[in-house]
């Protein structure tokens, strides 16, 4: 019967959910910013999708988007009658790459979504952080000021996470949600606040503003230092970020501990949207959770990532950089790593060991380690590698990097990880990878790349077996997903195949594919993130609205 209850209460909790609506279409009747009839068709919309009779689902713990009021850049919407354009324009993809940079260059800051903005006065074409004034110091004699300016989310990266892993998916979060990175430190420093003749903190300045973490790890440390407020609203993107200091064995109850603490959960993978609404629905069924404090919603969100090639090109010029200028006739390789020396950047040297003749030119990007200080982004080792002879190496700066990458035309990307795939979804490149997850998700068809099989994708479920299967323990569903196990020669037939058997037509095509493709799940992203802005401002509105109701009741007895 408890059980039973706990599901009720639920889909009772859904249906009071409405009321913030109803406080919203009354706060946009006054300001005019809307029309009745608009409004009116959401909240029915809304109401039919919460009330509708229905068995226990997954899909009660999915983000409803409220009705979006703030103005939609027109990059973002789409009119069947017209002819708009479908790229994510290049100024907008720029500042994703200045901020990409300031992250990592100045890690111990506040690094605010202004910097190096499109039309935000900026005065060179390439901003240096490192001389700007928007980014804020732990010393500025401006932190006060800086700090009570409260975004509508905040997102915490201290100063270990931002490296190139880290930085390279903030930057998405951090542009289209307006916010700001906020290091350790900005939450535990204390200021004197003269007007008020005491010193303050940032739990005193933005007590609602919701904090958006990157890593479970983080949402613990965070929330429980003993100034977190329980009704700080906390939001978490999953699969969350690799970190170095990360402990081998995963804590028992990670993901239960650290759901029972966000109140929305942004799923850059479909496979995690629909693993946290199961584990979700799971715990609600067995009715030992508590909902009534914070009951997750669930948003799928993907990811949005800079561009190499259009940073190089916009630093270069088109005349050195022109658009889309990988040559698909001439096959050279391309494969970036962290270590050289892992499993999966050893099997494919030993591929080329192997045929090194037929294959051609490989060039292998290390890229730089996140406690590196040096100003570049790392080494290019090249040749006919590994060969028999000792592989050329140059070291490259950032730019350098950049232009390399927007004009390779080849990649070899085993996994998801150290940003080949990013790299070569944003060039236009023809990509091996493997078929597992999550890899196949951004690769989903022979259409969009050469896929080789692995164990994942070789498993099949039992017949008859209809229940839902995650790929990881419970425990680790927030986690970055563990490399898919594949055999080495599965790889290098797949680069064979690249190379042998696919005409300049079907190469040309896959890249134009996986071109579009990243702009699609740029623009969707963006979208996610304006969505998430409207209901942070809603659910902000309708708290203090219920503290102004019980404020009269108080008052009149």
């Amino acid at each position: 019967m408890e059980k039973a209850l706990s599901i009720t209460q639920l889909f009772t909790m859904e249906s009071n959910a409405t009321r913030w609506l109803q406080s919203l279409v009354a706060l946009l009747l006054t300001a005019g910013a809307c029309s009745v009839l608009w409004e009116l068709t959401a909240m029915h919309t809304y109401r039919s999708f919460l009330e509708a009779p229905r068995e226990p689902s997954a899909e009660i713990f999915a983000f409803v988007a409220p009705p979006l009021v703030s103005d939609t850049p027109s990059w973002l919407e789409t009119d069947e009658d017209e002819d708009l354009p479908t790229d994510v324009p290049s100024d907008e993809l720029l500042h994703l790459s200045f901020l990409q940079d300031a992250c990592q260059v100045e890690n111990n800051t506040i690094l605010p979504w202004t910097f190096g903005a499109p039309g935000n006065g900026v005065g060179l074409p390439n901003p240096d952080p490192r001389y700007s004034t928007k980014l804020v110091h732990r010393h500025d004699p401006r932190l006060l000021e800086q700090l009570r300016q409260c975004p509508e989310v905040d997102i915490y990266l201290p100063s270990s996470a931002r490296g190139p892993g880290g930085c390279a998916d903030v930057v998405g979060p951090l542009k289209f949600l307006q916010s700001r990175l906020l290091p350790h430190w900005a939450f535990e420093v204390r200021l004197l606040d003269a007007a008020m003749q005491r010193k303050v903190g940032y739990f005193d300045l933005c007590p609602r503003t919701p904090v958006l973490f990157l890593a479970p790890e983080h949402l613990l440390k965070l929330t429980n230092l003993p100034s977190w407020s329980v009704s700080k609203p906390v939001y978490l993107m999953a699969p969350g970020l690799s970190l170095s200091n990360s402990p081998q064995k995963t804590p028992t109850n990670l993901t239960r501990s650290v759901l029972g603490r966000t109140d929305v959960v942004l799923c850059r993978t479909e496979r995690c949207d629909q693993d946290i609404k199961h584990f979700l629905l799971q715990l609600a069924l067995k009715g030992d959770v508590d909902f009534t404090a914070k009951r997750p919603r669930v948003l799928y969100t993907g990811q949005a990532t800079a561009d190499p090639a259009n940073f190089a090109r916009r630093m270069l010029g088109e005349e050195v950089m022109p658009p889309n200028p990988a040559d698909f006739a001439y096959v050279r390789f391309t494969h970036s790593t962290r270590d050289v020396s892992s499993s999966t950047t050893q099997e494919v040297l030993k591929c080329w060991n192997k045929h090194a003749k037929e294959l051609g030119p490989l060039d292998v990007y290390v890229l730089k380690k996140s406690d590196d200080k040096k100003p570049h982004a790392g080494w290019r080792l090249y040749g006919r590698f590994p060969g028999g002879k000792k592989p050329k190496k140059s070291e490259l700066d950032p730019l350098q990097f950049a232009k390399a990458i927007g004009q390779a035309s080849f990649f070899v990307c085993p996994t998801a990880n150290d940003e080949c795939l990013e790299y070569a979804r944003a060039s236009g490149g023809v990509i091996i990878t493997a078929d597992a997850y999550p890899m196949n998700e951004l690769i989903a068809s022979p259409a969009e790349g050469v896929l080789f099989p692995t164990q994942q994708s070789l498993w099949t479920p039992p017949v008859n077996d209809t229940t839902y299967h995650s790929l990881v323990p419970e425990d680790a569903l927030l986690l970055p997903p563990p490399s898919a196990a594949f055999a080495g020669s599965a790889l290098c037939s797949a680069v064979m195949k690249a190379k042998a058997s696919t005409t300049l037509t079907q190469r040309m095509a896959m890249s134009e594919t996986t071109r579009r493709q990243f702009h699609e799940d740029t623009k969707l992203f963006a979208l996610r993130m304006l969505e998430l802005r409207a209901f942070t401002e809603y659910e902000r509105e309708l708290q203090q609205q219920k503290e102004q109701e019980l404020k009269q009741k108080l008052r009149h007895g």
